[in-house]
């Protein structure tokens, strides 16, 4: 389902069409030759490629000259200080190729690399006695954005790939019931994975602590746990660190709580950090990035569109709050306020740094846990599992319009005419125009197919009760 749309938006993507990525091909190139720290050595890659169109939708790409340098060119990058794991892992073909075809097979490397960690999720997140509802999640989870990031040389595809490892690990361990290793183990990997691959990684497995606490919870004796922390059942040693901690929460609340308190309630600047609600006023353009706002923020999946998106997801998020129950309800509510919060909290402290691509590994639990809400409901055996099938469909469709938008981009400009497939400026260095878009058909098509034959192995009203499974992991 998911490779076929990763090599497509792989190959038709013009080359450093994507955020930051010369400067993370050029570290991954560094550690291929074992070069670990900055200057890194480069096969020539032209840094400055994308200058001339990136932030300018209506500037075609033929105007990138993707001519490649001297070998053993030496790179200063803004990535220097990331985490190691991502750009080890995308170094791995440039120890064979170089160039821009080598360029390109970093991309497709990297897409097989995460279409294989989000395939891992979803075996685990969708099992034949669970009905449609978790395929919606697992699909859901995936915006146009997840997937063109995760066929570019860009971290954001991996966190999002190591984030919904996680998310599918405690679902079929804590919701399912699975007491197989394999739960045990995406949690396992998904974890490290995350703190190895962004630089403000600890909060987004934070967030999955807390936002997937409530799964993790559920059914165990909640008093008994907190029993422990009853101070009259401490010794005195105990309750004189006890009183230390109070007191340095106390001296910390003082301290920091009011500073943070009036940065949220204040408009104006503070130490010229910009306005303390931007990052709300931003929400919006921060959902348009997580939803279909490709390249370097310049290609807009369009308005319409959006919506439709929009309405997608809407729709399964109110439906898993007003129809579902128990334990995953109260995980989407707080992965909600969670959404919504990372970016104001980050529009506090510093502005502008945040981004949409940012709430991906957040937007995946929101995603899984309102449609498995949804289906271990009793709206599911209504009419729920047709509209599951519809859903996909048109989630599929805005996933098809995202590649033909972005596509006709770079040839004919954003609003260039839609007649690009001949005599349009640019065209994938590979392949036509004309044979860009029969890839997109074949490879829509495809992706269909399989998806078609997954939901038809799936039983139509799935098993709603929690905690029981039927499928070994």
């Amino acid at each position: 389902v998911l490779l076929p749309l990763g090599i497509t938006w792989a190959l038709t993507n013009p080359m450093f069409a994507s955020p930051d990525e010369p400067a993370h091909m050029a570290r991954a190139q560094g550690f291929s030759r074992f070069d670990f720290s900055p200057p890194y050595e480069t096969d020539g890659l032209p840094m400055d490629a994308p200058e001339c169109y990136r932030f300018i939708a209506n500037v075609t790409a033929n105007c990138s000259d993707l001519t490649w340098g001297v070998d053993g060119t030496e790179v200063e990058t803004k990535t220097r200080d990331y985490p190691p794991l991502f750009h080890a892992i995308a170094a791995v073909p440039a120890f064979f190729v170089s160039g821009l075809g080598g360029a390109y097979v970093m991309r497709l490397w990297m897409a097989v690399v995460c279409c294989s960690l989000l395939a891992w999720a979803g075996a685990l997140l969708i099992r034949p006695d669970r009905g449609r509802w978790p395929v919606v999640g697992f699909t859901l989870a995936l915006s146009p954005m997840s997937v063109f990031v995760s066929s570019t040389v860009n971290p954001s595809g991996i966190t999002l790939a190591f984030s919904l490892m996680v998310v599918a690990g405690a679902v079929a361990r804590w919701v399912y019931g699975d007491r197989g290793r394999l739960a045990v183990v995406a949690m396992s990997v998904g974890v490290p994975g995350l703190l190895l691959v962004r630089r403000d990684s600890a909060l987004w497995v934070a967030i999955l602590a807390v936002s997937l606490a409530p799964l993790a919870l559920a059914g165990s004796n909640l008093r008994a746990r907190l029993s422990a922390f009853d101070p009259r059942r401490w010794s005195v040693r105990q309750r004189v660190v006890g009183a230390a901690v109070l007191m340095g929460s106390l001296i910390a609340a003082v301290k920091w709580v009011g500073p943070i308190v009036h940065r949220l309630l204040t408009t104006g600047e503070v130490k010229g950090n910009g306005s303390r609600w931007q990052g709300l006023g931003s929400m919006r353009v921060y959902l348009d990035h997580m939803i279909g706002t490709f390249g370097w923020i310049d290609t807009f999946i369009g308005r319409t569109w959006f919506f439709v998106a929009a309405a997608v997801c809407v729709t399964v998020i109110v439906l898993g709050l007003a129809s579902g129950a128990g334990q995953l309800v109260v995980a989407e509510g707080v992965s909600l306020v969670a959404l919504f919060a990372t970016p104001v909290v980050f529009g506090m402290i510093m502005f502008p740094y945040f981004q949409g691509r940012y709430m991906l590994p957040i937007w995946v639990i929101v995603a899984v846990v309102s449609a498995l809400a949804v289906g271990q409901s009793r709206f599911a055996s209504s009419v729920g599992n047709p509209l599951a099938v519809v859903l996909l469909a048109v989630w599929g469709a805005v996933h098809v319009w995202s590649l033909l938008q972005n596509l006709r981009r770079y040839a004919v400009g954003f609003d260039g005419t839609w007649r690009f497939t001949s005599d349009a400026p640019w065209e994938p260095p590979m392949m036509s125009n004309l044979v860009a878009v029969l890839l997109i058909v074949v490879a829509s098509a495809v992706s269909a197919v399989a998806l078609s034959r997954v939901i038809r192995l799936l039983r139509p009203d799935g098993d709603r009760v929690v905690g029981r499974s039927t499928t070994r992991c």
